[in-house]
């Protein structure tokens, strides 16, 4: 259950002037070696200054967790790459990298964009106090260097609401007709709907005993892959398309989706849906927002980078009137099923989320 409140991290406010500390260093073959190849050179050479200073101030060989902010035009993917660079530079250096500040020193890195160039602002405590290193670093990107990027949109289309509780949902394709069949999952029942041109017409019910009380926090998942409908120790199975041939029976076990859920650093409590398709050639996750079961709530699109899991937000992301209560990949992986509390109008409304790479 989500907590009544969650934060981010606050990140002081930076004011740049225009104080530019020169970089003269040509980088050597041995250390751009360490860089990731599709860094630009003048990258590479930006976060070899960066580090020499942070070494220089720094007790011998400390664990350093690299955060970054971006105030500058880059892109997120750009300031990623930037992050990674100078983690691989760090260690390189003999530092140990850590991908939280517990039990190590926090590197706040700060992207911004001066007259001519970009501005690299990194602080931490050094030996002696509170140090501040600043690199300039000529404007480029890999836009800039012909490469093409990606990023994640989104787009959200409204299929049910109604105002009891709702768990899950579901939209089987029939091609035999000219129907799909809509299923929705409620703490007590599972609901069999005809669906065609977003009208949806009643079919059946099928009540789910339980032993004891739902959850307060009651999680429940369908899957249209194992046609199987699971609860807190309820499973019903049988043929999706035929509610007739729905058999539940108690079961011991986590709800699978819910056991399997992508956590991103600073939404540990979020909702979170892993999809099959790539962008740039980085997996795909959308996750909800930060707030809590009173204030309305947001899904934002991250690729995940394959080097260490590192998640970075990619595009717009799209709004809701209320809190996001469930978010689940489809069966094919290509969109996402999410469950939405109005909290103007007090429905629970089901979207379907489908996310494309744009270049």
């Amino acid at each position: 259950m989500r907590p009544s409140r969650r934060t981010l991290p606050l990140w002081r406010a930076l004011c740049v002037f225009s104080i530019l500390v020169p970089s003269t260093r040509v980088a050597q073959a041995q250390s751009e070696q360490t860089l990731p190849s599709q860094v630009p050179s003048q990258w590479s050479e930006a976060a070899h200054a960066l580090v020499d200073r942070i070494a220089a101030r720094s007790s011998a060989h400390p664990t350093l967790a690299i955060q970054v902010k971006n105030l500058s035009p880059l892109s997120a993917l750009d300031a990623n790459q930037i992050r990674e660079a100078v983690e691989t530079e760090s260690a390189h250096r003999g530092f140990r990298i850590a991908p939280t500040p517990a039990g190590g020193t926090e590197v706040r890195l700060t992207l911004s964009e001066g007259m001519d160039s970009y501005i690299w602002v990194a602080e931490w405590q050094g030996k002696e106090g509170p140090q501040v290193a600043i690199v300039p670093v000529p404007k480029t990107s890999r836009i800039e260097n012909h490469e093409t990027k990606g990023s994640v949109t989104l787009e959200s289309k409204l299929v049910w609401q109604q105002p009891t509780p709702l768990l899950d949902f579901a939209v089987v394709k029939n091609t035999a007709a000219a129907f799909s069949t809509l299923l929705t999952l409620e703490p007590g029942r599972l609901v069999f709907y005809s669906f065609a041109d977003s009208r949806s017409k009643f079919s059946k019910a099928i009540d789910i005993p339980h032993s004891k009380p739902w959850p307060r926090d009651v999680r429940g998942a369908i899957d249209l892959n194992t046609q199987k409908v699971r609860l807190p120790e309820v499973e019903c199975t049988g043929d999706l398309e035929n509610a007739r041939e729905m058999r539940c029976a108690p079961w011991k076990g986590s709800v699978p989706r819910e056991a399997n859920r992508i956590h991103v650093s600073g939404h540990e409590e979020s909702e979170s849906a892993l999809l099959g398709d790539r962008c740039d050639g980085n997996p795909v996750v959308l996750v909800s927002g930060n707030g809590d079961w009173t204030q309305p709530d947001s899904i934002q699109g991250f690729m995940l980078s394959e080097l260490g899991g590192q998640a970075t937000a990619s595009g717009s992301p799209v709004e809701f009137d209320g809190p996001v209560v469930s978010l689940n990949p489809d069966e094919n992986q290509r969109a996402a099923d999410a469950v939405v509390r109005n909290l103007k109008t007090g429905n629970y409304e089901a979207y379907i989320v489908t996310a494309t790479c744009s270049h």
